[in-house]
């Protein structure tokens, strides 16, 4: 009850736009002909449920006995695999359309033929400047020319930083913990997701099992959690801008966030020492569970959210940002978590001697390597001081640290196609559907990434892959990606019918950009769309995140409103500079684009014998499928 209390005084609607969350309740009660403000309000259905359990301990207990346990209203659906399916399928419509055809007569085939012309035609016109026109829209001149800020107060605490952002939370304190771990060994890597989950309480620890522990937690505190993270540090330019870094510039960090009132602040740091460094690692049970539960998660993801994947698998060649995210989340990840599974269900020693040596590295964590950010009223955070305190003490840090140790990012860079042209591949997915990536290096370590490609990006996704891809070439989305700080770019398909067709259009999305005319009012479009994405809405907790974010990373107010001064000045002549620079990339023979295409066999091999030079590769194996395969 107290978790469910927070989460409704707390109102974090996370990325989601809080007039959309207040519609969203508003319609759960007016969708059923009931009063939509219902849909706000919870203070008396709280009160009565906090009465009900006062009155009657069981009360929870005997509404799930007779709701979901003693109901006989059930049934059992199991789905079982065909690994024929997809040629079945094939078949059958195959033989359902050479049917049809042969019942059609001539004149029948040129009206289904004039039909698809016609159709073709009208989704390649563009609507017409009178019809554009009577859709309402902003100008430059209602978009704010400032960037917000976020006020930060940098200190230490016991040789800690100590990050403070005050901001209006109703009482609420927001905590992070991190540790910077770049030190770790790359061969640990992907056992961090695993870490990460039992830290943040999926086994209980030393002194509470798990059911104790989620207990003590939703007692006290409105969540606590342990995650990873990478990023790339600003490198900056002989003017001091942002300038794109070096393929091995990284940073590696291990996270506990938590929330809680202000009267809470010591019971969820107990929490956080405990569940950090006395999680339980030997629950082999829960372990191989989790695993499991892993196993099958990337194996459903591969096949819904394919273009994912694909444009992670790209950006592994280039940089180590890429590589560590494919390690840890993508194919290679698969193959990982079945290793991991493997040894945990045969040689379950080995796996928690792995799971320890990690918990052993952030022991030896140094004082230097620690983060303390903190978000919250005045009031909050003068009253946690001596609860934050004792916790930094009690960790003991290290003031020398540990004998220095490679950097992951110096381990993993011998593993970069760095200035060589990447294979295209293919990778074989149980699905009907495409999902086609395509990518490399636009920009040259030390060149600087202007504001305006952010406005030509966001251009090419709702307007020329909107039409080619999506509206002539039936994919359900396609979009660009431009990674400012490495310097790489990748197209991107969603449930494609396609594969070489949208190759094409990718290549020729440079012709466009150079030579197409651009209505100004298309530019102003595009450069308010991407302000709205500079502009997204953010709670105070998020706003203590991001400032923490731009505190590892270098980055700050003033690279911020550069960027935006960028973009409120983007013009149709930096249209043609990214055009030309994407068409210069295009023709890179030394470091040419690639491909990395999820998709089914059937249809991949179909693009290989269309002329695309593609190894296909089995997303479970992420080996070369074999040629009698």
């Amino acid at each position: 009850l107290n978790r469910v209390e927070f989460s409704l005084r707390e109102f974090d609607t996370a990325s989601t736009q809080r007039g959309m969350s207040f519609l969203f309740g508003a319609m759960s009660e007016w969708n059923y002909d009931r009063d939509p403000v219902k849909g706000f309000k919870f203070e008396d259905t709280l009160a009565a449920v906090k009465k009900s359990v006062k009155n009657d301990p069981m009360y929870l207990r005997n509404i799930i006995k007779r709701r979901l346990l003693d109901n006989t209203h059930r049934a059992l659906v199991t789905s079982s695999p065909d690994s024929t399916l997809e040629e079945k399928k094939e078949s059958k419509l195959s033989a359902l359309l050479k049917q049809k055809k042969e019942q059609m007569s001539e004149k029948q085939l040129e009206e289904v033929v004039e039909i698809t012309r016609s159709l073709t035609e009208r989704q390649a016109t563009p609507d017409s400047p009178e019809a554009v026109a009577t859709i309402p829209r902003l100008t430059r001149d209602d978009l704010d020319k400032k960037t917000k800020h976020i006020p930060r107060d940098l200190s230490t605490i016991h040789g800690a930083a100590l990050l403070k952002h005050e901001q209006a939370t109703n009482g609420i304190l927001y905590m992070d913990y991190v540790l910077d771990i770049s030190g770790l060994k790359p061969e640990l890597l992907p056992l961090l997701n695993l870490f990460t989950r039992i830290a943040s309480g999926a086994t209980g620890t030393a002194e509470k099992d798990r059911v104790a522990l989620r207990h003590a937690i939703d007692r006290h505190t409105g969540g606590i959690s342990c995650s990873w993270g990478s990023s790339t540090p600003i490198t900056r330019g002989e003017d001091g801008s942002c300038v794109v870094a070096a393929p091995d510039s990284v940073g590696l960090r291990l996270y506990m966030h938590g929330k809680c009132v202000a009267a809470k602040s010591e019971e969820m740091t107990t929490l956080f020492h405990e569940m950090l460094y006395s999680s339980r690692l030997d629950d082999k049970e829960r372990i191989i569970q989790m695993l499991k539960e892993s196993k099958s998660g990337l194996e459903s993801s591969f096949v819904s959210r394919g273009n994912g994947y694909a444009t992670r698998r790209l950006a592994a060649n280039r940089h180590v940002p890429g590589l560590i995210s494919e390690m840890t989340g993508g194919v290679e990840y698969y193959t990982h978590v079945c290793s991991m599974l493997d040894l945990a269900q045969n040689d379950f020693s080995k796996l928690q001697g792995k799971l320890q040596e990690i918990r052993d590295y952030i022991a030896r964590a140094r004082q230097a390597d620690a983060t303390i950010n903190l978000t919250a009223d005045k009031k909050t955070l003068a009253s946690v001081n001596d609860d934050v305190s004792d916790f930094v003490l009690g960790i003991g840090l290290k003031e020398g640290g540990v004998a220095a140790s490679p950097s992951i990012a110096e381990s993993l860079s011998t593993r970069l196609k760095t200035g060589q042209k990447v294979s295209d591949e293919g990778v074989v997915i149980p699905t009907q559907v495409n999902y086609v990536g395509f990518g490399g290096r636009m920009y040259k370590e030390g060149e600087r990434v202007a504001g305006s490609t952010a406005v030509v990006t966001n251009f090419l996704r709702t307007g020329y892959l909107w039409d080619k891809i999506r509206v002539m070439g039936g994919a359900y989305g396609a979009g660009i990606s431009l990674n400012a700080r490495m310097g790489t770019f990748a197209f991107s398909s969603y449930r494609d019918p396609n594969v070489r067709e949208s190759i094409e259009n990718y290549k020729k999305a440079a012709e466009f950009l150079i030579e197409a005319a651009i209505p100004e009012e298309e530019v102003e479009r595009a450069i308010i769309g991407t302000v709205s994405d500079l502009d997204y809405p953010q709670t105070p907790g998020g706003k203590g995140s991001t400032s923490l974010s731009r505190y590892f990373t270098g980055y700050n107010e003033g690279d911020a409103q550069r960027w935006r001064d960028e973009v409120l000045a983007t013009t149709v002549e930096d249209f043609r500079e990214f055009g030309r620079r994407l068409k210069a990339a295009l023709d890179d023979t030394s470091s040419a684009p690639s491909i990395c295409a999820f998709g089914s066999k059937s249809g991949l091999m179909n693009a290989v014998d269309e002329g695309l030079d593609m190894t296909l590769v089995d997303a479970f194996t992420n080996k070369p499928l074999k040629e009698e395969e």
